[in-house]
Formats: C-alpha cells, sequence, structure tokens
C-alpha cells in the first residue's frame, strides 16, 4: 500500500513539473519568442532544474512543440464539435455565419480565459508560431489541421457551391489573419484611435470579425 502510495505521489509530482515548465514557457516564449528564451530561465522560473527539459521533452524544440499543441488540440477539436452540432441541428447549409461562429469561437474562448496556458500569453504565443523566422508547426499537428480545413472547407462549398475551393481556402486563411490582428491588437486600436474604437465586449467583437470575414465570403470569386 505504502508504495501504491508512493508511485501515485511521483506521478502526481512529475506531472505537476511538467506542468509548471510549460506555464513557464508559454510566459516566457510568449514575451520573448523563441529564440530568446534560454533552458536555464524557464528551468529557474518553473522551480526545476535543467534536466527536466530533457526528462519531460527531450530538448527546447520538444517543448516549444508540446506547448504548441497543447494550445491547439483543444481548439481544433472545440472547432469541429461546434461545427458538428450546428449541422446537426440545421435543416439545410449552415450561414456562413454560423460556420465562422464555429471556427472563431474556440480562439475567443481561449484568449479570454484565465485557465493555464490561456488568455493574453496564448494569443502572443499563436502570434510567434505565425511569425517568428523559421518557426514551423509540429508535425504531430499536421493530420489534425488538415482534417480541420477539409471539414470547414467542406461547410462552406455546401453554404457558396460557386465559390472555388482554391478561393474558399484562402478566404479561411485570410479569416484567420483578420482574428489573429483583431485579438492581438485590439488594446492598440484602442490607443491609436484615442478611444474611438470602443471597448468591446466578447460577444460584440466576434460579431463585429464575423460580419466583416462574412462579406469577404459572400464576394464574387475573381
Amino acid at each position: 500500500m505504502v508504495e501504491i502510495i508512493s508511485a501515485a505521489s511521483t506521478r502526481e509530482s512529475a506531472c505537476a513539473a511538467r506542468q509548471r515548465l510549460l506555464e513557464a514557457a508559454m510566459e516566457a516564449f510568449a514575451e520573448h519568442g523563441f529564440a530568446l528564451v534560454s533552458l536555464r530561465q524557464l528551468t529557474k522560473t518553473a522551480g526545476v532544474n535543467l534536466a527536466a527539459v530533457s526528462y519531460y521533452f527531450g530538448s527546447k524544440e520538444g517543448l516549444i512543440d508540446s506547448l504548441v499543441l497543447s494550445c491547439l488540440d483543444p481548439i481544433l477539436d472545440r472547432r469541429l464539435t461546434l461545427l458538428d452540432a450546428m449541422e446537426k441541428e440545421a435543416v439545410s447549409a449552415l450561414p456562413i455565419e454560423e460556420i465562422l461562429k464555429a471556427f472563431m469561437l474556440p480562439i475567443i474562448e481561449r484568449s479570454m480565459s484565465d485557465a493555464p496556458l490561456c488568455g493574453e500569453s496564448f494569443l502572443k504565443l499563436m502570434g510567434r508560431c505565425t511569425s517568428e523566422p523559421g518557426y514551423r508547426m509540429p508535425e504531430a499537428a499536421l493530420p489534425k489541421m488538415h482534417a480541420l480545413a477539409a471539414r470547414f472547407s467542406e461547410a462552406v462549398a455546401r453554404t457558396l457551391p460557386d465559390l472555388p475551393e482554391q478561393q474558399v481556402v484562402w478566404r479561411l486563411h485570410f479569416t484567420c489573419g483578420v482574428l489573429a490582428q483583431t485579438l492581438l491588437h485590439h488594446e492598440d486600436l484602442h490607443r491609436i484611435t484615442g478611444g474611438r474604437s470602443g471597448r468591446l465586449d466578447d460577444d460584440k467583437l466576434l460579431a463585429y470579425i464575423i460580419e466583416f470575414c462574412s462579406a469577404g465570403f459572400r464576394a464574387p470569386a475573381s
């Protein structure tokens, strides 16, 4: 019995140490980028020894991949769950606004959450993934991302059958850019405009983005 309790305690301690490393990495990479943060800084912040990175993740690159996957996987799963639920309730093809809501809402939810690996640091980290020189998404994320892109492209094609597949894919890509720019820099907009942009709650912000992007999807194919 003592051995079982001891083993369980060891596993719990290991999980806690791994989580502290992920949370320390989130804050540091989001603020300073992947290249400038040292493992010594991370392990000191997390309160673990330097060897812990190798033990849990294999390398700094393994830590980065694990962190990105920890952020991406729940978003990808949530997008598919929302789209599935909406399509089950629909009597015909979903309005483009509903498809965009299923695509965007998980990002909004995570960016506004105070749970671990969420909030403003999550947004900054996602920004790093798209702008950091030389960074590439983890290979392990690609199958799920391919499936997600195909699933949403099919949904858009049913709603807008005259839009060529290539343009569907690009317009989804543009939508990602609009979403990232808005969430990463909405405070900058408030400052630059002297407050004329107003303070929007989550629902209003999402409505503004969907209104803009749905008009882009409905634009005639060039």
